[in-house]
């Protein structure tokens, strides 16, 4: 658990801390295999300057950025649920192609911002396998402003994609955009 305690000893804070200038946040499982020992890891990140955060586990993930955009490198569960919020945006740190967030399901709000731009998506990858077993996770994603997403393997099955005051835009690289939420 990566929350620091307030005075009043409720898990508030920051405890995954990025340095004023360039620093990362990299937090990565010594073992991360699906068949591995689970290991979860939630936190409040607050990363200060132009870094970055990157998570390599097989457990669950869920982030929220403490004040600002989450800036993410590669968050990656190989076998479980990512959950990230910011208070303001979710955006690609790296500005590269390769998947941004991998899971099996993986939800995104932004609270007051969008995720993503119009110049550089957040690059989602969510997982059609694991451990040899199909999977049917999908994509939650909620922000006031635009949502630029693109999903890099498979199809992006969506379960929900809003945004209140913004445009939409969604691309699948290697597969087709599903309907993820059996609402009959």
């Amino acid at each position: 658990d990566f929350r620091d305690l307030d005075g009043a000893g409720a898990r508030s804070l920051a405890g995954l801390i990025a340095g004023t200038t360039t620093g990362n946040i990299i937090v990565t499982a010594k073992h991360s295999l699906p068949s591995d020992t689970t290991i979860n890891v939630l936190g409040i990140t607050d990363i200060l300057g132009s870094g970055h955060i990157d998570v390599l586990t097989n457990g669950f993930i869920t982030l929220a950025e403490f004040d600002g955009d989450m800036r993410v490198g590669d968050i990656h569960s190989t076998a479980n649920d990512v959950t990230l919020t910011a208070p303001r945006s979710i955006v690609d740190a790296l500005a590269d192609t390769t998947a941004d967030v991998t899971g099996r399901n993986i939800t995104l709000t932004a609270v007051a911002g969008g995720i993503g731009s119009a110049g550089n998506f957040l690059e989602t990858d969510l997982l059609d396998t694991i451990d040899g077993n199909a999977q049917s996770g999908v994509l939650k994603a909620d922000a006031p402003q635009s949502i630029f997403t693109e999903e890099t393997e498979g199809d992006l099955r969506v379960h929900h994609v809003i945004s209140t005051a913004g445009d939409v835009t969604l691309v699948g690289r290697a597969g087709s955009i599903v309907d993820g939420h059996d609402d009959r």
